[in-house]
């Protein structure tokens, strides 16, 4: 086993130098997009974009605006509306702190094509009596044959008029690059799964693809561990590194100060494939990690205790 670091910061940082608060500016009113690479995650996602409005939060780095109130427009089957209230009832903010959080339900049983004739009219008038945020999710079954560009832009135009922001949560397995969502709207980030750390039960990672080129410099993408304690969602923000928990765990024996060789003993791979696999990842540190934290990574992982050295 390494030899544990002692400190008493739970901070994970890489080795490069840690960036100052934020300089980007709040999101952009008018149509934000937040495309959900996988549909299942959808409303673990809305919950905690919902849940930085809501706080006022620049945890994605693009700072969320200050707002009056937040509206959640929810369209479906009792059940599916019935969750989502669930959901929103674990996001545990302070009564009376931050905007007020209405919720708008609207009964359908295959839910609003929000961008079509019959969602357009319920919530084009809505945007224009609103006086903060405005959020709908696009039913999954619908995403990809009844989204409607025009319907996007009538959305849009209808937020700038407004001044409101409006967010529209969709899926599209493949993103931008065959959707070509972002074109249409204000404001585009993609979410994408990722192996959640250990103790955690699930995870993802939100993409601002403006930023993209910026992502070497801490900005533009950020991942997200969820996990669940006595009916409230708690979340850990950190910077993205990998999607793949194994290639975070060798990141974080990199910090460490192992060789790739050392790394390649843990991990069961050669040293070439662990010289592959941290190519442009950068070392993690950790003021906690020590002999306990590597089991649990080990364990996350289903690798096997560390082997003797030759």
């Amino acid at each position: 086993m390494t030899k544990a670091k002692k400190g008493k910061s739970n901070t994970v940082r890489s080795e490069r130098t840690t960036l100052p608060p934020t300089p980007l500016t709040p999101l952009a009113k008018g149509l934000t997009t937040i495309c959900v690479r996988d549909a299942a995650l959808i409303p673990q996602v809305r919950c905690t974009i919902e849940h930085l409005i809501l706080t006022k939060s620049a945890r994605l780095g693009v700072p969320m605006p200050e707002v009056a109130e937040l509206i959640s427009l929810h369209a479906g089957t009792i059940r599916s509306i019935e969750y989502a209230k669930v959901l929103s009832a674990a996001n545990h903010t302070k009564e009376g702190v931050g905007p007020v959080h209405k919720h708008k339900v609207f009964q359908s049983p295959g839910g609003f094509n929000w961008t079509g004739p019959e969602g357009l009219s319920v919530v084009l008038p809505l945007i224009e009596k609103a006086t903060g945020c405005v959020t709908l999710e696009q039913p999954t079954d619908r995403t990809l044959s009844g989204l409607s560009a025009e319907g996007m832009f009538r959305i849009r135009a209808a937020s700038t008029q407004a001044g409101v922001w409006t967010i529209l949560f969709m899926s599209h397995p493949e993103g931008h690059e065959k959707s070509g969502i972002h074109r249409v709207c204000d404001e585009y980030f993609e979410v994408t799964r990722c192996d959640p750390d250990p103790g955690w039960e699930s995870a993802f990672a939100v993409d601002c693809i403006d930023l993209s080129r910026s992502n070497d410099l801490d900005l533009g993408k950020v991942m997200c561990n969820v996990k669940f304690i006595e009916g409230k969602m708690v979340r850990r923000y950190e910077k993205f590194v990998s999607v793949d928990l194994k290639i975070r765990l060798m990141a974080h024996l990199r910090g460490q100060k192992m060789t790739m060789e050392e790394i390649g003993r843990i991990a069961m791979l050669d040293k070439s494939q662990v010289s592959r696999s941290l190519k442009g990842i950068r070392p993690l540190v950790s003021a906690t990690w020590d002999d306990d934290m590597q089991r649990k990574w080990l364990e996350a992982c289903e690798l096997p205790e560390v082997p003797s050295a030759a």
